[in-house]
């Protein structure tokens, strides 16, 4: 979770408008017969595709930023981890031939006949080492998710991963690329992915194949600049293939100069209420807060070229989102919102609402006069409340935040990564202070599950749980947006900002 990851803004302000039609090539997408539908045509295999990309801390997993998308998308080319993910976001093989469980709480992964760029043989040595090294990571984010571990044994070809409670999404979570299996003792120099780091300076990093890619290219520049808005500036000066698009900036591009990729990004942005507050106790001010604000209205006005409308926890792309979980829940109901509020007063005054806000952000200022202004309009009074990053988290800690903004960014593709730390009783992440027997319960049933099916069902039944304690307010789905040369053909962009270098042919 990040509970204040920058803001995008929109392109426009004040008004409804429609985010800018993605640019496309003139006239129909080429369409080509292969003999071989895995092979460009012939002569087109090789080159090297040119990335253009903002700033690069490390490629090492443990010290990546991981709330990065085209970090991710890097560490992706460089590790494999034990699994990977289909088209439809299910595990699949990948370093780890086969796994095997009998209560979810004990799983053993058999490996895979792979080895390092360098050569040598991927063991079980190799795997404990990397995700032991992940998990004792100090006040680092990406070990997070692996909490849950409580031992890993390395055997003969295979790897036992002993659980602290049953958790059906273990295969899934070890997908997520921040998870990539290191050797034994290293720290990110050999990799174990289809690249390898060839060269690395200040200005350019050179990635190339290894013997693990199977696609056409023969290797991947990534340009760096100062930020994403330099990293455009070289695409539209023709200077690299690919450039994440910056709010606002969609409608400079043509057809000439590539086509855009839009699809859901694995981030959210909630407006989250502390229910544990004194003010915030009655569930019926609660409802109140959440059915006068006016969500479709902010995000039009607000974000309109970089998501959409957010109508539930679980975001578009991951596996059992759902479009109308919030159903009556939460979007504007201004009639139902003056009703609570009516029952709430009746039983003595109403509170003054904290609107807690990233200092010295001018997206967090907008965003939060909106919300004043929704509460207003049914007779809330409210109070605006920045603070720097540091004085939000020890406002937390506290337990003095009231109506506060918060992002999340999912650490991998399950509906577990944005409900369970974050609204379990006991999780690790649990600001908005949710304790519900109900919730519980329904992530239990999902974590036990031995059926896909059966797990999204009880995942889509805490989520309702969490909404029924009106305790968030969903707002915006981020996209991911790039921008992709004409000369790159078959790109395939992912929910978690990786996308599939083994379909890419170039011209």
């Amino acid at each position: 979770m990040v509970l204040a990851f920058s803001l995008p803004a929109a392109a426009c302000s004040g008004g409804t408008t429609e985010p800018a039609a993605p640019a496309t090539s003139e006239g129909p997408p080429e369409t080509l017969a292969f003999a071989d539908p895995t092979l460009p045509p012939a002569g087109r295999a090789g080159g090297s595709l040119v990335l253009g990309a903002g700033p690069l801390t490390s490629f090492d997993p443990a010290r990546a930023n991981v709330d990065s998308p085209t970090s991710l998308a890097l560490l992706d080319l460089l590790f494999d981890g034990l699994t990977a993910l289909d088209d439809a976001n299910e595990p699949i093989a990948a370093l780890a031939d086969e796994w095997t469980t009998t209560d979810n709480t004990s799983w053993t992964f058999v490996l895979a006949d792979a080895e390092f760029a360098d050569g040598e043989p991927v063991e079980a040595t190799d795997v404990q080492y990397s995700l032991e090294r992940l998990i004792a990571l100090p006040n680092r984010p990406v070990g997070a998710p692996l909490a849950v571990i409580d031992s890993i044994t390395a055997g003969d070809g295979e790897v036992t991963i002993d659980l602290t409670r049953p958790f059906a999404g273990l295969p899934s979570l070890l997908a997520a690329p921040a998870f990539g299996i290191l050797p034994d003792g290293s720290n990110g120099e050999i990799s174990s992915g289809p690249f390898e780091v060839a060269d690395e300076t200040d200005e350019v990093v050179s990635l190339r194949r290894t013997d693990r890619f199977s696609g056409n290219i023969d290797g991947i520049d990534v340009l760096r600049y100062a930020d994403e808005d330099e990293a455009f500036e070289a695409y539209l000066a023709g200077e690299v293939d690919w450039a994440v698009v910056p709010a606002g900036r969609s409608e400079e591009l043509t057809g000439e100069l590539g086509r855009v990729h839009r699809t859901p990004l694995d981030a959210t942005v909630f407006y989250g209420l502390n229910v544990a507050h004194p003010d915030l106790r009655n569930i019926a001010l609660r409802q109140a807060i959440v059915l006068a604000i006016d969500s479709e209205s902010i995000v039009a006005e607000q974000f309109a070229d970089v998501g959409s409308v957010l109508w539930g926890i679980v975001p578009p792309g991951v596996p059992g989102a759902r479009t109308d979980a919030c159903d009556f829940r939460c979007g504007l109901a201004a009639a139902d919102a003056t009703g609570f509020l009516a029952e709430v007063e009746a039983s003595g005054d109403l509170p003054t609402i904290g609107i807690d806000y990233l200092v010295d952000d001018r997206v967090e200022l907008d965003l939060a006069r909106a919300i004043a202004a929704d509460l207003d309009a049914i007779g809330l009074e409210t109070e605006l409340r920045p603070g720097t990053l540091d004085e939000l988290g020890e406002r937390i800690l506290a337990g003095e935040h009231m109506l506060f903004r918060y992002g999340w960014i999912g650490r991998y593709s399950s509906s577990e990564s944005w409900l369970g730390d974050a609204f379990a009783s006991d999780g690790t992440d649990n600001v908005t202070a949710v304790n519900s027997d109900v919730v519980d319960a329904a992530l239990d049933d999902a974590r036990e599950a031995t059926r896909p099916t059966d797990a999204m069902t009880a995942y889509a039944d805490a989520e309702t749980a969490v909404l029924d304690e009106y305790a968030v307010v969903p707002l915006l789905a981020l996209d991911r947006v790039v921008a992709v040369n004409v000369r790159v053909h078959d790109y395939t962009q992912r929910a978690n900002g990786t996308f599939d270098a083994a379909s890419v042919w170039l011209d």
